[in-house]
């Protein structure tokens, strides 16, 4: 389609669509870390609960480059770092969560079942 249409064409040599694709998906992650977070902690004041679904985002995206370097053959050391960036980064924002439920601007989940 882009030899009939010149502005596609031109969209196709300007945008960088692995930085959208990378920023979408950093997105879509951030938000379900958020919303998970907030369900995970409620108004609960448990350490464990709060490192343990730290851990469990940055664990599963850290081992999945963890992976992805173990299968290209390459030095493994470079994705180790990449998978303690993961859980640095869950970390600051589950920090980021917490000034904000303390600021109260945004609201933890309750902990009260309704059946």
């Amino acid at each position: 389609m882009a030899k009939y249409f010149q502005t596609l064409a031109s969209l196709q040599s300007d945008v960088n669509w692995h930085w959208w694709l990378s920023g979408a998906v950093a997105t879509f992650t951030g938000l379900l870390f958020g919303v998970t977070y907030r369900y995970i902690i409620r108004s609960d004041q448990n350490p464990q609960l709060k490192a343990g679904g730290v851990l469990a985002f940055g664990l599963v995206r850290g081992l999945t480059q963890i992976e992805l370097g173990w299968n290209s053959h390459s030095t493994i050391l470079p994705f180790l770092v990449l998978a303690f960036e993961s859980i640095l980064w869950f970390g600051i924002a589950a920090i980021a969560l917490d000034i904000a439920i303390q600021f109260r601007w945004v609201k933890p989940f309750s902990s009260i079942s309704i059946t």
